[in-house]
């Protein structure tokens, strides 16, 4: 167990996706982590917006949703950054990663920049390696497809508690 003093919190939409995580979890006797069955932005204001602060929220490889037409199903926007802002402990850091380069550039990036909740915590938009980040299985693989990785870190603007 890589950090057996952080409580973690996961939230999947797929349930073969949420199976395969509580499996793999179970199997390696993580008691430190526990999933929610759901979409994100209603499982944050539903069940964890005022109740509960992290000190950081990870969104991995989201669906990118390249077509216009689907851009009402992408998760990176102005009203779902508000929302993790609003969960985020002072000075919480929000990561971002993609292996889509036209994801970060056009839709995770500016979406961010434009956030008045939260500034880069990074020298440039994004990078291609963050140190200390701990990698997916779906990273690995991209990776080794030779995919690029995109991780954007933001921290949390305000001092409102």
């Amino acid at each position: 167990m890589q950090r057996p003093d952080v409580f973690f919190l996961g939230i999947e939409y797929s349930r073969k996706c949420i199976n395969k995580s509580v499996a793999k979890a179970s199997k390696r006797g993580l008691a430190n982590i526990l999933f929610i069955h759901g979409e994100a932005m209603r499982s944050i204001t539903q069940y964890l917006a005022g109740k509960y602060r992290f000190s950081a929220v990870y969104l991995n490889f989201p669906d990118p949703w390249p077509k216009t037409k689907h851009e009402r199903r992408r998760i990176v926007t102005a009203l779902f950054v508000g929302a993790v802002y609003g969960i985020l402990a002072r000075n919480g850091s929000f990561y971002l990663v993609t292996d889509d380069m036209r994801y970060a550039e056009e839709i995770m990036s500016p979406v961010m920049e434009a956030s008045p909740h939260f500034e880069n915590a990074l020298s440039s938009p994004w990078v291609h390696e963050l140190p200390g980040y701990q990698p997916t299985l779906y990273e690995e693989k991209m990776r080794k497809a030779g995919k690029q990785v995109y991780y954007l870190q933001y921290r949390r603007r305000g001092l409102d508690f």
